[in-house]
């Protein structure tokens, strides 16, 4: 598959997931988060998975907690998902916790530590 299709499918799969996980996911250790962000959706290239990363605020407990009924609830994800994003074949969705602006803030802090020194 092209890689300008295949950004184009990730683009969709993360901004309808990142419309869907707020609004229909009831699980209490995700909707009493103050949010929950899809950062990226990195797709096979056959369709069959996607990896779906997330930026969940909260204590290391509580986003394990949120990840764990995200993986609860990924059947049902799915099944919305499908008739969305229309595809011929809906991936299974997989997720991941996306810590990338924790590294950056832990970097940040280092250089001002440095800078200041």
């Amino acid at each position: 598959m092209k890689r300008d299709r295949m950004a184009r499918v990730n683009r969709l799969m993360q901004t309808t997931l990142a419309e869907m996980v707020p609004s229909m996911v009831r699980d209490p250790r995700v909707s009493e988060l103050p949010f929950v962000a899809v950062t990226a959706v990195r797709t096979d290239q056959d369709l069959c998975r996607a990896r779906v990363y997330l930026s969940i605020p909260g204590t290391p407990l509580q986003k394990a907690a949120a990840l764990e009924a995200l993986e609860g609830a990924r059947g049902f994800l799915r099944s919305r998902l499908g008739p969305l994003v229309k595809l011929r074949h809906t991936p299974e969705l997989r997720f991941f916790l996306d810590d990338t602006l924790e590294k950056a803030a832990h970097i940040d802090q280092i250089l001002h530590e440095i800078h200041a020194e």
